[in-house]
């Protein structure tokens, strides 16, 4: 028989950009002189710019080695 994983019953019914379109909605409204420089998804048609690539790498050889591996 197959049962459903419990952890799916603990999800929320909202979508999480849903939910910070109206928390930056409501921030803009009270604060209508404030820029917003927006992180959200991205723009996956582009290449990673440098620095994050660097980052990665940078990550990358810190978990190849015994020494600085963090699991």
């Amino acid at each position: 028989m197959i049962k459903i994983n419990e952890h799916y019953l603990k999800l929320q019914a909202s979508y999480l950009f849903s939910n910070i379109a109206k928390k930056v909605s409501v921030f803009q409204k009270s604060n209508p002189n404030s820029e917003i420089i927006r992180l959200g998804i991205g723009d996956v048609t582009r290449a990673l710019p440098d620095a994050c690539v660097a980052a990665f790498h940078r990550a990358v050889d810190e978990m190849a080695d015994d020494t600085s591996f963090m699991g």
